[in-house]
């Protein structure tokens, strides 16, 4: 016998279909939009780790700033307007402009800088995700 207290009335939720799967589940202009705003508005926090590491946070992913000898290695380029901003920072705790710049992963908010830091250092990515950046996410 079905069991019927565990079906939705009609109508009462209409962003979920008779099996009661999401039909859809983000703002109509996606994540991606609503995250960008977010992260507009988000002030940048840096924080030292340890001697020569320092986290940015607040603009989409973390940044990672590494100083090494020959000049600093940084982690994932965050949310690209605001690459600038980012890039001071880091200069402004290693004392020296990026010379390379890694990926961990693709998504925007962590590559999405990558245009603009990619003008003036070498970027390096896994190599499963370098076509990924192409895709739609």
């Amino acid at each position: 016998m079905l069991n019927t207290s565990l079906l939705r009335p009609a109508g009462i939720n209409d962003t979920t279909d008779r099996d009661g799967f999401a039909t859809h589940s983000s703002p109509p202009d996606g994540l991606v939009a609503v995250s960008r705003i977010a992260y507009e508005s988000t002030p940048l926090l840096t924080v030292q780790i340890r001697s020569g590491v320092f986290v940015f946070a607040g603009a989409g992913g973390n940044v990672t700033a590494i100083a090494g000898s020959r000049g600093p290695a940084i982690i994932d380029t965050g949310y690209g307007p605001r690459v600038e901003e980012i890039a001071d920072g880091i200069v402004g705790a290693v004392g020296r402009a990026p010379r390379w710049v890694i990926d961990t992963h693709w998504h925007f908010d962590h590559t999405d800088g990558n245009v603009g830091a990619g003008n003036t250092v070498p970027v390096t990515s896994p190599s499963p995700m370098r076509a990924a950046p192409s895709r739609s996410q």
